[in-house]
């Protein structure tokens, strides 16, 4: 029933595209709220440098409802929360709420004077009561003096449920959204003197909202701490409040010289919402002999500023977007060494912000000779990606990649011949076929509430994916996993399954769950464990199937490995590998932990006591990260008992620099390809314990990895397995070191040290 509304609620709900449902309230709400007031009070006790001091946004909140009364400039500093007991703040007029589009939100607070700041507490709305009302999926914090220059002292990124076991509530975070509505207290350090507090929010659906906000003041212990005041030793970033600018992640163009590889550029638009769906366009003033190669350019002409010549290339950007597509440049005339380049956006009634930014030229180191028996791939980037890269297969051997994906599920009539094509010259290139599928997923798209694959609730029209349903749809979807494969023939079968969450957390109220489990004997949590290995096995089956008349390609499934065997409590590795997928493939995603990787696969090697680890990795999916640390990811997968590599997702690969890492880390044990499928994984040791060490030997050869993860001081002693040690070679410089059979090493910190070694 319908909570009877004014007829001006009722016109701004509708407009909104929030539905109205009875405000009841719901003891499992009520107690979360409870405990994350509680939470709110501890983490704001002291004195609150923001309250009452009025907020800048940069854009206009537009919820009609919480803007009612003209306060939203101060109901986040009044140093009051919602007044509703269930969290719904949505209603609430002393909430302040956003219809947002474009990059997210920025939210100023001018202190009056530069103070002493420890941490900022915000309160914002997730629990997905409805779709749309879900947590942001990042926050931002910056300090700033002058408020002209400000720095990042913290940020947080959502995590989806395959990592949700990294999230520390510092760099990430995880909540678990199932249908209550919450306003959780986010921290974040800020430890720094500022007169200007700046917050980004940027959004996981089309709502934000929040009720409350602190800037505490930091205590005389905080401010006696060597970390006060580091923020001011990065580089400074922009925080607009409005306007529109775009520039590369990296304080430089990088431009590689010696084959194509992409950019994209990041976007801050903060127009308020009014103005955010006008045209816009890219402009960007490259060095006489620096081009854009793709995509072609909307107008192009030459021109002189400050007696320097350039050449301008404008193109369209679309709406609504936080980086641009993808760009490839090319160099035709080496730039002047101290050349620059300048990116704007253009839009009526904005003034452009102009962006100066260094010429960087590299040459990506080329991986020889060609990896044959490690499996290389970025398996989610998609064929269009592929066949728009310019001299594509030249780049992608270079790079060391040799394997290329398909996405049969998402193929339309009109491009799948033109895709066929694109496969059949890639395996002529000599190029193995990823096919990326997510079964079930797709089954549940297209169907209402209700139909018989979800969730038998008396009562209740579900929409969760029942994991016993068997039925003609289930049945439909292993014909079109089989019949993907026949068309794509591939090498490498990659599962994507994350959708049974919520049907399994429902699974002791639907009927259909309740009488399988009763018929099997068994308790609910392992006859859901069966239904899981029951389903990977007729997805085998399927694959099987499509692939009668060839090769049956090998079969892996993301984020299911053996160090955490259970996934969404339903699948379980343990009955699923060796025989219904041949491959572990733990998730790595969070930003550039070289240790995490270390752990994970040497973990899951001591219990599978196999190379068969393929981990999925990633440039910067979970926040951005330097470039340089890819290259010890890779190698502490490939050093610790992996046998490839595969990556999410192309669009985190936005300067070349990613790829430059990249290809360093494979160029650099390439020639050791046999060494490392055939040799014996080491768990080596030194005399620093604060160092990552891993290792791989066979006959009189070895491979040696150390990391400075922690910043510790470097120094350490190693002993090599060998009677005599012969030759040691330091594989990152190329060059030979002494000869002893104990080497003392220094790593510098957050480096590493690679090291070939021969003995006797």
């Amino acid at each position: 029933m319908l909570k009877k509304l004014s007829g001006f609620c009722v016109i701004a709900l509708l407009f909104c595209n929030i539905s109205v449902a009875e405000d009841k309230p719901i003891a499992v709400g009520m107690e979360q709220a409870t405990a994350n007031r509680k939470l709110w009070k501890e983490k704001t006790l002291g004195t609150n440098l923001a309250l009452g001091k009025k907020v800048t946004f940069s854009k206009i909140p537009s919820y009609k409802l919480t803007a009612q009364g003209d306060t939203d400039a101060v109901d986040l500093t009044d140093g009051d929360l919602s007044s509703r007991n269930n969290d719904t703040i949505w209603f609430d007029s002393k909430a302040v709420g956003w219809r947002i589009t474009g990059t997210g939100i920025n939210i100023l607070i001018d202190l009056g004077k530069e103070q002493p700041v420890g941490r900022v507490v915000l309160r914002c709305l997730g629990g997905k009561s409805q779709n749309i009302l879900v947590c942001p999926k990042r926050f931002e914090v910056f300090a700033s003096k002058d408020g002209k220059e400000f720095y990042q002292t913290a940020s947080m990124q959502k995590l989806m449920p395959g990592e949700k076991s990294q999230s520390d509530f510092k760099k990430y975070f995880y909540l678990e959204e199932s249908g209550t509505a919450w306003v959780y207290p986010f921290v974040f350090d800020v430890e720094a003197d500022a007169r200007y507090v700046g917050i980004t929010i940027t959004g996981e659906s089309e709502f934000v909202f929040s009720d409350e906000m602190a800037v505490m003041e930091a205590t005389p212990l905080e401010q006696k701490s060597a970390d006060f005041n580091q923020a001011y030793k990065r580089t400074p970033e922009d925080f607009l409040i409005n306007g529109i600018l775009v520039r590369p992640r990296i304080n430089e163009l990088a431009i590689s010289t010696n084959m194509a590889t992409p950019t994209s550029l990041m976007i801050q638009d903060m127009r308020d919402n009014a103005d955010a769906r006008k045209p816009l366009q890219l402009v960007m003033e490259l060095p006489t002999g620096v081009i854009l190669e793709f995509p072609k350019p909307e107008k192009q002409e030459e021109i002189t500023c400050n007696g320097t010549s350039y050449t301008r290339f404008t193109l369209p950007i679309k709406a609504e977007r936080v980086q641009t597509e993808i760009l490839f440049f090319k160099v035709i005339k080496p730039p002047a060494a101290d050349a620059a380049a300048v990116f704007y956006a253009l839009c009526e009634g904005e003034s452009p912000i102009k962006q100066n930014v260094p010429v960087k030229l590299i040459a990506i180191p080329e991986v020889k000779p060609a990896l044959k028996r490690l499996h290389v791939s970025l398996a989610w980037m998609t064929e269009k990606a592929a066949r728009e890269w310019p001299e594509f297969y030249d780049a992608w051997k270079k790079l060391g990649f040799n394997s290329v994906a398909c996405f049969p599920r998402n193929w339309k009539e009109d491009d799948a011949t033109d895709i066929l094509k694109f496969l059949d010259a890639s395996r002529n290139k000599g190029f193995a076929i990823v096919m990326n599928e997510s079964p079930f997923h797709v089954m549940a798209k297209g169907h209402k509430p209700g139909d018989e694959l979800f969730s038998q609730i008396p009562g209740k029209e579900n929409s969760s994916l029942c994991p016993s349903y068997r039925g003609k749809f289930y049945v439909g979807e292993m014909e079109r996993v089989a019949e993907n494969v026949r068309k794509s023939r591939p090498d490498y079968v990659f599962w994507d399954i994350e959708c049974w969450d919520n049907g399994v957390a429902e699974a002791a109220q639907c009927s259909r769950c309740k009488e399988g489990r009763q018929a099997s004997g068994k308790s609910m949590n392992e006859y859901l464990k069966d239904k899981g290995t029951e389903s990977f096995k007729d997805l085998y089956q399927a694959v099987q199937k499509g692939s009668a008349r060839g090769k049956m390609p090998m079969v892996a499934s993301y984020n299911h490995h053996a160090e955490k065997p259970v996934h969404q409590l339903i699948i379980d590795f343990n009955r699923i590998y060796p025989q219904y997928v041949n491959y572990a493939q733990p998730s790595l995603y969070v930003a550039g932990k070289a240790q995490d990787v270390h752990d994970s696969i040497r973990a899951n090697y001591r219990l599978i006591k196999s190379k068969n680890i393929i981990p999925w990795l990633s440039a910067g999916t979970y926040g951005e990260f330097e470039p340089g640390k890819i290259e010890p990811m890779i190698l502490e997968a490939l050093l610790n008992g992996a046998s490839g590599i595969t990556y999410y997702c192309y669009a985190d690969f936005d300067t070349p620099l990613d790829f430059y890492y990249h290809a360093k880390a494979l160029a650099e044990i390439a020639p050791y390809e046999d060494l490392i499928m055939d040799g014996e994984v080491l768990e080596p040791t030194g005399t620093n314990e604060q160092l990552y060490y891993s290792g791989i030997k066979k006959d009189n050869e070895m491979l040696l990895l150390i990391g400075n993860y922690r910043n510790a001081p470097g120094d350490t002693i190693y002993k090599a397995p060998f009677t005599t040690v012969t030759q040691i070679k330091d594989l990152r410089s190329g060059k030979a070191l002494p000869v002893a059979d104990t080497i003392n090493l220094n790593v510098p910190k957050d480096g590493i040290i690679l090291l070939h070694i021969q003995g006797k």
